[in-house]
């Protein structure tokens, strides 16, 4: 018999989906990815099928989060299956570049295009949104929840060459407050995660030397984050143990 706690995580094949997604199931959940990438959500999702827990299932669906109407879709399919989501993990964004060769970020405000600006707000704001209202109704259902939005240390401290990413992230740290506010009275918690430098073949094939090594000297913590220490954060933020933490921001930066 299946168990009947369902985590679903946004841009699941992209960075952090999978350590997210294993963290939730050795808690017990059953996993839903969601991505707009076939390739890499197929990859991840015949991942994770090999170390799912006994009594847990794994779902995934290929989903662009901008779209209402293909949310609203993936909705009713999980419905008409009785999943009904008790953790929402919206992960999805679009990650910044590195120009490796000067050394900083290519998202300068006289280099980037409107286009590129639209694609990162309708994956970070206007997909987190969609996503937030139409799991929450399955929440509400439920009379309980927990919304986590993965933000940036880049929300609180601002980069060079990562305006429009910023920008993104910061505005996602004040829509959850708002969504907090509104969905208490559901006793539905939303909550933010803001990671520092973390561990990731994007991280290491982006960022220069240099770079690496002064963000290294800046932190309390000398090293960089592993991975597995935001799913850890997500999961304390999904489990009971934060259940009177609600429109907070937790950084996970090693003292940034």
């Amino acid at each position: 018999m299946l168990n009947k706690k369902n985590a679903l995580i946004t841009g699941a094949a992209g960075l952090l989906g999978f350590q997210h997604a294993l963290a939730l199931n050795e808690l017990g959940f059953n996993i839903i990815l969601i991505d707009i990438d076939k390739k890499n959500l197929l990859l991840i999702h015949n991942k994770l099928k090999k170390r799912i827990k006994k009594n847990t299932a794994i779902h995934s669906y290929l989903c662009d989060i901008s779209s209402e109407s293909q949310v609203k879709k993936v909705s009713l399919e999980l419905k008409k299956k009785k999943l009904l989501i008790d953790v929402l993990i919206n992960n999805a964004d679009v990650n910044p570049q590195m120009d490796k060769y000067k050394g900083s970020f290519t998202g300068r405000v006289e280099d980037y295009s409107i286009e590129n600006l639209t694609k990162e707000l309708k994956v970070g704001i206007i997909g987190t949104f969609i996503c937030s209202k139409v799991f929450g109704e399955h929440m509400k259902i439920k009379k309980k929840g927990s919304i986590i939005n993965i933000s940036s240390s880049s929300a609180i401290e601002a980069n060079e060459g990562r305006s429009a990413y910023s920008a993104s992230k910061s505005a996602l740290t004040i829509l959850s407050k708002s969504i907090a506010r509104e969905m208490g009275s559901s006793n539905i918690r939303i909550n933010t995660i803001a990671p520092g430098l973390t561990d990731t073949d994007m991280m290491r094939n982006n960022t220069p030397e240099k770079i690496f090594n002064t963000t290294i000297e800046r932190l309390s913590i000398k090293r960089v984050g592993k991975k597995e220490e935001i799913a850890n954060a997500a999961l304390f933020l999904a489990s009971d143990l934060s259940s009177y933490i609600t429109g907070q921001t937790l950084s996970v930066d090693g003292g940034m």
